[in-house]
């Protein structure tokens, strides 16, 4: 499937365990409950894309444009989002503990109710994100811009918030 123009298929429950998505276009594909486990998703473009309940072990999110897809309630922990587009995301609930978020746009996301712990957003522009009963615990926010950013309700307990902007 590498390099395949996929727009808005219909994937649903498809079992795509170790494919080669690398270079793929699945703009607006729904992905609900589809084996993703040790896929390639190397350059991939998922924006708008649905992508709740999907199993995704082992896999590695590198270079993907992910804008305005939704990982909504999705298991997401211990996954690399390395230069990851995931502006406008919809994360909420979702579990993202210890994910790795470097060089990730989180632009617009919406994080409301996203286990964030240990999550490192060290430098993240996160500003006017929805963070509302999200756990950060232990996360380091060091140097974030939560400028207008929603932590009403958030768990902030040992997280790391030494140079982050948290003006109104």
């Amino acid at each position: 499937m590498k390099g395949a123009i996929l727009y808005g298929v219909d994937l649903r429950e498809a079992d795509l365990y170790k494919a080669d998505l690398t270079d793929a276009i699945l703009t607006g594909a729904n992905l609900r409950d589809t084996i993703l486990e040790s896929a390639k998703l190397n350059n991939v473009k998922l924006q708008y894309a649905k992508l709740y309940k999907t199993i995704l072990a082992d896999t590695e999110f590198v270079n993907v444009d992910a804008r305005k897809a939704n990982f909504c309630g999705q298991n997401l922990s211990d996954k690399t989002f390395f230069e990851t587009n995931l502006s406008g995301a919809d994360l909420a609930y979702s579990n993202l503990v210890y994910a790795q978020l470097n060089n990730a746009d989180l632009s617009g996301a919406l994080l409301k109710g996203a286990n964030l712990a240990g999550v490192d957003l060290s430098h993240q522009d996160l500003n006017d994100i929805d963070f509302r009963g999200a756990n950060l615990f232990a996360s380091n926010l060091e140097g974030a811009d939560l400028t207008g950013a929603d932590l009403r309700g958030a768990n902030l307990i040992n997280a790391n918030l030494k140079n982050a902007n948290l003006e109104k």
